[in-house]
């Protein structure tokens, strides 16, 4: 979906902190870690995914929550930044990252709800598959 990478504004930038939060929170609660990796992510995700509770946070917060995490810990691996993609019908986060490729981590999440059964970990193999191709 790259029609239009527009800045995020500073004011709109304050959004971030709820899912950033939230997130951390999954991660503390389902892979008993405060390290975001996409390993932890994964084990946060399917964790939660497994859950019977009642009291398990509902979808959103996992796909902006995890999606978010995994966002920062793209950039703070390989530098770029958050950015704004929009097209006639739709407005999503994405990643630019220096060398201009685009990453949609919080689409990567919500793509996995429900559960696929058959996929197990999705945050690591993403990660693999970006950084094989920001290295070529």
């Amino acid at each position: 979906m790259q029609n239009g990478l527009i800045n995020i504004s500073p004011e709109k930038e304050d959004w971030f902190a709820t899912p950033r939060s939230n997130g951390m929170k999954l991660l503390r609660n389902y892979a008993s870690t405060d390290v975001v990796t996409p390993e932890n992510l994964d084990i946060a995700f399917n964790n939660w995914s497994e859950s019977a509770s009642d009291k398990k946070p509902p979808e959103i917060v996992v796909g902006y929550g995890l999606g978010v995490l995994f966002g920062d810990y793209m950039l703070k691996q390989t530098g770029g930044k958050w950015m704004a993609a929009t097209d006639d019908q739709d407005f999503e986060l994405a990643v630019l990252f220096d060398n201009g490729a685009v990453a949609y981590p919080i689409d990567s999440v919500w793509k996995r709800m429900p559960k696929n059964a058959d996929e197990i970990a999705f945050f690591e193999p993403i990660w693999n598959v970006i950084t094989r191709e920001l290295s070529t």
